[in-house]
């Protein structure tokens, strides 16, 4: 991936969520782009799912066929947006025994028995950017989900080793107000906005989004759960954030010293 980029999902669906308009558009011009799902390992065994995880799954829709279901739609996404996936072996949350088993934990603390996480997540980073040098770009980790967390933790490692990075704004998180601030708070990192229009690739990415079709029922289930409040959030957002009616954009946020 030379001079490419990597995009790093926590989930199945959050890289397209939060970016998709900018991955189609630097797809469109050539630029080679992956989106690695970091936590796309599945339950152990079907049976042993918490009493947490087994709800969220009839959520999806499939007790049994939930991960593999996700699995697929995300396959579908990235492909429509032309980008390369790569899916990670660690479990979500949800997944990692009796360490989340509510909402509330889930946009909490980091357990003490994820510590190791971190560094296995940053070998599996390094191994991609050493072979094909990339920037790598991260979820802010808007919203606390402690998936995201993790991920975002990988930024000050990644600045030390010389690694171009950027931060993405974690939609749908990032549409309630204030939580963008307290992330960037909490990273505690001199970071430089850029709002990148992103109007032509706009419906490429609603048409992305859609192809998680387990999830938009849950994700936008205060604007009615449907495929057409789906889009009409996600115009809404990038609408805010171009600060132009009928214009569409996503904002990156650069560390001071990685650059643009």
């Amino acid at each position: 991936m030379e001079k490419g980029w990597l995009y790093l999902s926590p989930h199945f669906d959050d890289a397209v969520l939060s970016c998709g308009g900018l991955v189609a558009a630097q797809v469109e011009g050539g630029v080679p782009v992956a989106i690695a799902t970091v936590f796309a390992g599945g339950p152990a065994k079907e049976e042993e799912l918490t009493a947490f995880a087994r709800w969220q799954h009839e959520r999806w829709g499939d007790v049994e066929k939930a991960h593999q279901h996700r699995q697929e739609e995300d396959q579908a996404a990235v492909a429509s947006l032309g980008a390369r996936h790569l899916w990670w072996p660690f479990r979500d949350a949800i997944y990692r025994g009796q360490q989340y088993i509510s909402d509330e934990a889930l946009t909490g603390s980091v357990k003490p028995g994820d510590a190791a996480l971190p560094g296995l997540m940053m070998r599996s980073v390094m191994e991609v950017v050493s072979a094909k040098p990339a920037t790598v770009c991260l979820p802010l980790s808007a919203g606390r989900h402690v998936d995201h967390q993790l991920v975002a933790s990988l930024a000050r490692p990644m600045i030390a080793l010389g690694v171009r990075i950027a931060f993405y704004e974690d939609f749908p998180y990032a549409a309630c107000p204030g939580t963008v601030e307290e992330a960037i708070d909490r990273l505690d990192l001199p970071l430089m906005p850029e709002v990148i229009d992103v109007s032509r690739h706009l419906e490429a990415k609603i048409a992305a989004i859609a192809c998680y079709a387990s999830q938009i029922p849950v994700i936008f289930r205060r604007e009615g759960g449907t495929a057409e409040a789906m889009a009409q959030a996600v115009r809404r957002y990038a609408e805010a954030v171009a600060g132009r009616p009928g214009q569409y954009a996503e904002r990156l946020w650069w560390p001071a010293r990685s650059g643009k």
